[in-house]
């Protein structure tokens, strides 16, 4: 309750400053009501903050913004928004395994099983696949009916652990 309050109350404090300096805003101030509303869950709300720091800020924060900024499009339903974004990220960036990732989980979601595991093979050729990456691969593979390539990639796990486990997990 006392976090609550005092969450209110620097929300308020911050939009006062930002609508006293509508010509000068720091990104700082949006940056921080950004945060209280992911606090609260007010997804809606953080959205166009987030867009715009996403747009502004450099370096290893832009990231950081641009990776809220897909989760809040995936996470609001705005699935062609999301895909646009990726596809604007990949365009930018495209040797950043953190979007082909970010597009392969899209494609899951849609059940589109052939992108996905095209998304996570090139993922996979700019940095190595983790196990579960890997594990997936293999089990897309056997989903989409390419049962050879399937082993192919549950023998890679396997000769690399040596650990049926993995496999049947």
């Amino acid at each position: 309750m006392f976090y609550s309050n005092k969450l209110q109350k620097a929300k308020s404090i911050i939009k006062k400053i930002l609508n006293k300096h509508q010509k000068d805003q720091k990104l700082e101030w949006k940056e921080l009501l950004a945060h209280i509303y992911l606090s609260e869950s007010n997804l809606k709300d953080a959205l166009p903050l987030v867009v715009e720091l996403s747009e502004k800020i450099q370096g290893k924060e832009r990231m950081k913004w641009q990776r809220m900024r897909l989760f809040l499009y995936m996470n609001l339903g705005m699935r062609k928004k999301a895909l646009w974004y990726l596809r604007v990220l990949l365009k930018e960036q495209p040797l950043e395994p953190k979007w082909w990732r970010g597009l392969a989980h899209f494609y899951l979601q849609e059940n589109n099983y052939k992108l996905a595991l095209v998304a996570l093979i090139i993922k996979g050729f700019i940095k190595p696949l983790s196990k579960q990456e890997t594990k997936l691969i293999a089990d897309l593979f056997a989903t989409i009916d390419v049962p050879d390539k399937a082993i192919e990639y549950y023998r890679s796990l396997y000769s690399k652990e040596n650990d049926i486990k993995i496999i049947r997990s």
